[in-house]
């Protein structure tokens, strides 16, 4: 995520994470259609991927880009199925 009081990316707590994750399994499971924003200093590093891996475990559709939302992939992330 991004610190706007410390202007940098920093990792969510594990109790935020979390949190995060109960909801998108909460929402999941009243039928609806989840997304997730991540952002991200880097589209090639381990949290960007670690933010796609958590949202399709858990079932949502991952988004991930810098918080000015300069880093639009040219093909939307997927994920895997199998």
């Amino acid at each position: 995520t991004y610190d706007f009081d410390a202007d940098e990316y920093r990792a969510v707590s594990e109790a935020e994470s979390r949190a995060a994750r109960a909801t998108l399994r909460r929402l999941r499971a009243d039928g609806l259609l989840v997304t997730t924003t991540d952002y991200t200093s880097s589209a090639q590093d381990a949290a960007a991927a670690d933010a796609v891996t958590v949202a399709c475990r858990e079932g949502a559709v991952p988004f991930v880009s810098d918080i000015d939302l300069r880093r639009i992939p040219a093909r939307p992330v997927g994920c895997s199925r199998g």
